[in-house]
């Protein structure tokens, strides 16, 4: 197992790793190397919308549709906790059974109230928006990268609370099938010769997945091996459990000056 904590706060979570020999050799790197990772990552594709203006605007909704539902005798909707996915479960259902109760509401509040009726849909859109908004990407200071001794044909696909991103310079196997690589197999083609300090938090629900059919009929077809875009370093420990609180963690944390994110393994 192994500890992801804060240098400025100390707050912290723990992930379970899925390939131990894999997850233990990387944090290895990291302590000859250097174990201080950032988001503040100056080329990342990646957009983390601001947590809290999203929440501030989930609750002014919120609080606009409950004084709509008071005004009305309905149920109101129930307080809610923004990093708590089964609180935003339970919310959305109950924002679900409002138009299923009341299939006729929609239409009052768009010629009575067109505030009202944009709050009304603009909760369940934010609902969404904060589900997905929990996905960063880190790297360490000094970048390093380091050669790989792992096959990464042997490593699952699919979605990982932390996952440890490609670093090579060309395009991985899986980037050319995204991509519609006609001739994949070329100088371009980079399978994953190095492994370096980038990794992806994704605070979601994890899984494993099989490789695409039509990837690896690509793959055979042109002769390369079928390597994932990123590899499986671990997930939250109980994740139903803890999901929460790794995000409010990485959301109080990720945006502060000089704090830095460590690896400890426990």
């Amino acid at each position: 197992m192994f500890r992801f904590s804060w240098t400025r706060t100390g707050d912290s979570f723990d992930v379970e790793p899925i390939h131990p020999e894999l997850s233990s050799w990387f944090v290895e790197q990291c302590d000859i190397h250097t174990n201080s990772f950032s988001t503040q990552v100056f080329d990342t594709d990646y957009h983390t919308p601001e947590l809290t203006t999203e929440i501030d605007k989930a609750e002014a909704a919120w609080q606009m549709v409950n004084n709509i539902l008071t005004k009305f005798n309905f149920e109101n909707l129930p307080v809610t906790d923004w990093y708590d996915q089964q609180q935003l479960n339970r919310l959305h259902k109950c924002w679900i059974n409002i138009m299923q109760v009341n299939p006729g509401l929609e239409t009052v509040l768009f010629h009575m109230n067109r505030e009202a009726f944009d709050q009304f849909h603009s909760l369940n859109r934010l609902i969404h928006t904060i589900e997905n908004s929990f996905r960063y990407e880190l790297r360490d200071k000094l970048a390093w990268r380091v050669p790989n001794p792992f096959p990464a044909e042997m490593f699952d696909t699919g979605v990982f609370n932390v996952s440890i991103l490609y670093v090579d310079h060309g395009r991985n196997a899986m980037e050319k099938f995204k991509n519609f690589d006609l001739d994949p197999n070329d100088h371009e083609l980079s399978a994953w010769q190095y492994i370096g300090a980038s990794l992806e938090i994704n605070l979601v629900r994890p899984y494993k997945d099989l490789k695409p059919q039509e990837f690896v009929e690509y793959c055979w077809r042109h002769n390369i091996k079928a390597q994932p875009d990123r590899l499986p370093f671990g997930n939250l420990v109980n994740c139903v459990e803890t999901l929460a609180h790794a995000r409010k963690v990485m959301s109080t944390n990720y945006h502060l000056s000089d704090n830095f994110l460590t690896i400890k393994s426990l």
